[in-house]
């Protein structure tokens, strides 16, 4: 709308100062003489109105026109549903998870920036912290149990943190393999060998999980 005024005026001015132009100089632009008829000033006078009209326009247009709204941002792919861990609780198991979740959101780049990440794939790694995340949750009350002293707690809690940390282990070794990758569909063979310890972890952790 800017450019639009704009244009009007300067098409305004070109036009207008022609027009006096041709008017006033056959009288060598003497505006004093009498008997000079200043026919410009009907053309200038009503597209003087015209444009004050058009800037008015313009302008209330603006300050009426409603802010843009912003498109919402595409939501991430989810390595995983977001499990109500509370952090205060969840002990050397919270750190844990934390890890697992940078090294499969590793694991995702890596794989991605050569040519676009397998769905098995992104499944096996959302099933990896899918588990980290039931076992902290299952690790919450065990630490409480623990630190109250309670039969037992100590042996659940050493045994699920391990099988966690087996989880955040495996993802590690993946996401080495990943980001040493090659280029060519060849390359990905590598990752075989780490695919299959994860998914060994993953199996162990649900099987506790289950029990």
């Amino acid at each position: 709308m800017r450019s639009a005024i704009l244009l009007h005026l300067v098409v305004f001015v070109l036009a207008n100062a022609g027009l006096a132009v041709l008017n006033l100089a056959p009288v060598g632009f003497d505006l004093t003489r009498p008997d000079v008829p200043l026919w410009f000033l009907w053309v200038l006078a009503p597209w003087s109105v015209a444009l004050l009209g058009h800037a008015l326009y313009v302008a209330f247009r603006r300050e009426a026109a409603p802010a843009p709204v912003a498109a919402p941002a595409p939501e991430p792919a989810r390595i995983a549903r977001a499990a109500p861990v509370d952090p205060a609780q969840a002990g050397l198991a919270g750190t844990l998870l934390a890890d697992c979740r940078r090294e499969a959101g590793q694991v995702l780049s890596a794989v991605g920036a050569r040519g676009g990440v397998p769905v098995d794939l992104e499944d096996l790694l959302r099933g990896a912290v899918d588990q980290a995340e039931r076992l902290a949750e299952r690790l919450q009350p065990l630490y409480l149990a623990r630190r109250q002293g309670r039969a037992g707690a100590v042996e659940q809690v050493a045994g699920l943190e391990d099988l966690i940390e087996n989880l955040e282990r495996a993802l590690k070794a993946l996401r080495l393999e990943a980001q040493a990758l090659g280029d060519g569909a060849d390359s990905m063979r590598a990752l075989a060998g780490p695919l299959e310890a994860l998914r060994e972890a993953i199996m162990s952790a649900a099987e506790a999980l289950a029990g």
